[in-house]
């Protein structure tokens, strides 16, 4: 019985030994890929980052971005001086509609109370969100992509 305890004890150790320098090995490893290089050939300026060249598998890519533009472009208003996660924190009623995003500015006219219907109200008098959507489209109309 004895000799059953002390090998189940040889194997706690031998398992918690070899767990335990895989994870200092790993992060060894790991710590190492986050220092910061300051040797090489390239320095933090434009100049440098121009030199560089650029890896075919970024020239050959198709690389696309996406602008979000929509009537709430028109206003261009979202509060500020705070994140989202600071309105959940704070002012958790009211973050969908006291939020720092220009694209939530539909819902956030809806809540009288919030500083973007505030915004509204003082330059866009009594018009509704349909009516800077009219306009969007009015001028949309005028845009010219290669400007």
């Amino acid at each position: 019985m004895i000799r059953g305890a002390v090998v189940v004890v040889a194997t706690v150790l031998l398992a918690a030994a070899i767990f335990g320098l895989g994870t200092w090995l790993w992060r060894r490893a790991d710590d190492a890929k986050a220092v910061m290089t300051t040797t090489g050939p390239y320095t933090a300026d434009l100049e440098s980052l121009r030199s560089h060249p650029l890896p075919t598998w970024f020239q050959d890519a198709e690389l696309g971005i996406m602008v979000h533009w929509g009537p709430y472009s028109v206003p261009g208003f979202a509060p500020t001086g705070r994140t989202f996660v600071q309105m959940l924190q704070d002012d958790y009623d009211h973050a969908m509609t006291r939020g720092p995003y220009a694209e939530d500015y539909a819902n956030q006219i809806k809540d009288p109370g919030s500083p973007t219907a505030a915004f509204h109200r003082e330059t866009y008098g009594e018009a509704t969100y349909a009516d800077l959507a009219e306009r969007f489209e009015t001028e949309l109309a005028d845009w010219n992509p290669q400007a």
